[in-house]
């Protein structure tokens, strides 16, 4: 049977840097989770930010940057809801149970380090995520341009 998921996560910035976290068993990823029933995506960003790093988010400060759509498998199909925010001044990230690390890094390093599609074809990585890695680095290429860190007519995270 079909299915669709919906989820919502945040670009959390700060001097020239965004906040990415490392899952436990997973890759490095922008805070964000699913929609809970009852929740818009803005709530459940917020949520999932405060749940996952101890970082209160006012959520009239998020900006909806894009929709990401990808299929984990052939009888799902994902959409995600990004958001970028500021980081609160004085804000410090404590991670829950569901991250193992957290690090400040450039967009442009996130997009070297772990968002190359041929590195992670060399690692083995299957198609579907092959495209959702595709899907993320269109999103920070936007954040980017956003933050005014893209250089025109430059692929921004090359």
């Amino acid at each position: 049977m079909a299915r669709l998921v919906l989820s919502a996560s945040v670009f959390i910035h700060r001097n020239g840097e965004i906040l990415i976290l490392k899952r436990t068993g997973g890759g490095w990823f922008v805070p964000g989770g699913h929609v809970e029933f009852g929740e818009t995506p803005l709530e459940a960003a917020v949520r999932e930010t405060r749940e996952e790093t101890g970082i209160v988010l006012d959520p009239t400060s998020l900006q909806l940057v894009d929709v990401t759509t990808f299929y984990p498998d052939p009888e799902t199909q994902h959409h995600g809801l990004i958001y970028l925010a500021p980081c609160p001044p004085g804000a410090t990230c404590v991670l829950n149970e569901e991250h193992v690390g957290a690090r400040w890094v450039t967009p442009a390093y996130y997009c070297r380090r772990f968002l190359d599609e041929a590195r992670l074809r060399a690692l083995g990585l299957p198609e579907p995520l092959i495209h959702t890695t595709r899907e993320t680095r269109r999103v920070t290429e936007t954040v980017m341009r956003l933050l005014g860190m893209a250089l025109p007519g430059a692929a921004a995270c090359d």
